[in-house]
């Protein structure tokens, strides 16, 4: 199912878009690492009522993970290495994710250690989480390159989301360009992409950003 739904992905004219608007505007960043958050497992995993596990796949999950391997593949290309640090992290995988991930060379990581690790020169990935990621990057780093949920520019916060858009980090993302890639909404939640606008990233004050 994995492999079905990223050739799925890689045909769409979508993957075609983000590497093309990834070549031309992150270029010249300085990228040494990849992030996930939340991204769900793939495979969901219960036992029946005879004791036997009953495992059922999550095809969205797989496609957002599809997704990560293309960001993968971009990195390798533009920096023309073999392997490039990616983490992806998530207390719902199950030893199935973890064997399907590491052998497109993601490590799977378990918090906070994701957090303790985002910095300036990182690309983040994160798709209708629940957990509030934005406000957790917000506070600890500026990623070169993100890909999230569409900002809103709007006032209050949407409590019924657990990822919420506060003014702090309304803040953050006027230092970045936004760019659209034209992905389903039904599978991917309104994600865009942001580029940082400085090649060099701003520095926190007092261990801060603000």
């Amino acid at each position: 199912m994995f492999q079905d739904k990223t050739q799925e992905w890689k045909e769409s004219p979508a993957c075609e878009k983000l590497k093309t608007i990834l070549s031309c505007s992150a270029k010249n960043h300085e990228i040494n690492k990849i992030f996930a958050f939340a991204l769900g497992t793939m495979s969901y995993q219960r036992f029946n009522e005879d004791g036997s596990l009953h495992t059922s796949t999550g095809w969205s999950s797989a496609l957002q993970h599809a997704l990560l391997v293309t960001i993968i593949e971009w990195l390798k290309e533009k920096d023309l290495q073999e392997k490039v640090s990616c983490y992806s992290q998530d207390p719902a995988y199950t030893e199935v994710d973890k064997k399907i991930l590491d052998g497109e060379g993601i490590e799977v990581i378990d918090d906070p250690r994701g957090w303790l690790e985002v910095d300036e020169h990182s690309i983040v990935l994160s798709i209708a989480p629940n957990v509030p990621v934005k406000e957790i990057i917000t506070d600890i780093a500026r990623p070169a390159v993100i890909l999230w949920g569409r900002v809103k520019f709007c006032d209050g916060l949407d409590q019924g989301y657990t990822d919420p858009d506060s003014p702090r980090i309304r803040a953050m993302m006027e230092g970045y360009d936004l760019h659209e890639f034209g992905p389903d909404k039904d599978m991917f939640y309104d994600l865009v992409l942001y580029i940082r606008k400085s090649v060099a990233a701003p520095t926190a004050s007092n261990g801060r950003f603000t």
